[in-house]
């Protein structure tokens, strides 16, 4: 999340182990989270759509949480 090289996550990335494209699922994942957390659906989708700080928006989702 934190690098710029996205190659071993998007663009059909082919990591051993690891499924191709994994941070497309992942990121539907958080963003998941977040939208059925949110009580504003409205708002919701629309904090999705303008996304600034990637680690914030992580925390918010609480999706980090259930690693924990």
């Amino acid at each position: 999340m934190n690098k710029k090289d996205y190659s071993g996550w998007l663009y059909g990335g082919n990591q051993k182990g690891r499924p191709q494209d994994l941070g497309y699922w992942m990121g539907y994942q958080i963003t998941k989270a977040y939208f059925d957390r949110m009580p504003d659906k409205k708002q919701a989708v629309s904090d999705i759509l303008n996304i600034r700080n990637a680690s914030q928006f992580l925390e918010a989702s609480g999706y980090a949480d259930r690693f924990k």
